[in-house]
């Protein structure tokens, strides 16, 4: 598995647009999986799958590491190409219609809205949350890109295969917003 994965084509962009994908890949990046096993962890029938295993495989995110023998079916274990998938950019897709990380957002909050609700115990562990709009400098910007991807560099490699550890989850979003933006009331 590479370090990392440049999201470039058109192609990456719409893979990762849905969240279900997004949850897959965030699944593919911790360890090889089917699509049985990525059905039980993400709560869903297996058959909702395919189709989106199909889209990452073409998109090349994915990667067939196994082939079993199940019965008479044959089963693929999956991992992701790359621990990190990042842009350096947004693509040039004039026509899309949905917000490029709308897929990894949604499926970050999917993570936390279903913890929250299916593991109580965890609501005692540690979260954190920042949300700030305002107006800075595009060399500002870009020192906190550059210092966003140290940070999730340095979280992806505090990695443990200790057990008693706990597990976190870390999403990041810088964009820009209209000047309006800043001063919305909030309701």
């Amino acid at each position: 598995m590479n370090d990392q994965f440049v999201l470039r084509t058109t192609a990456h962009w719409k893979a990762l647009a849905h969240p279900l994908r997004a949850s897959i890949i965030r699944l593919l990046t911790e360890q090889p999986m089917t699509n049985e096993q990525m059905a039980e962890a993400l709560c869903l029938e297996s058959g909702k799958l395919y189709f989106h295993t199909k889209q990452l495989f073409e998109a090349g995110m994915i990667e067939i590491i196994e082939t079993r023998t199940k019965g008479s079916v044959i089963e693929k274990v999956y991992q992701a190409v790359a621990r990190q998938f990042i842009t350096e950019g947004l693509p040039d897709d004039p026509d899309r219609d949905e917000p490029v990380f709308g897929g990894l957002i949604s499926d970050a909050l999917w993570l936390y809205r279903h913890t929250w609700q299916e593991w109580p115990e965890m609501r005692d562990k540690a979260h954190y949350a920042f949300h700030f709009t305002h107006r800075i400098s595009t060399e500002r910007s870009k020192e906190f890109v550059r210092r966003m991807r140290a940070l999730a560099t340095e979280f992806q490699e505090a990695r443990t295969d200790d057990e008693d550890a706990t597990t976190y989850s870390f999403a990041l979003l810088l964009h820009a917003a209209p000047h309006k933006a800043d001063s919305r009331e909030q309701s």
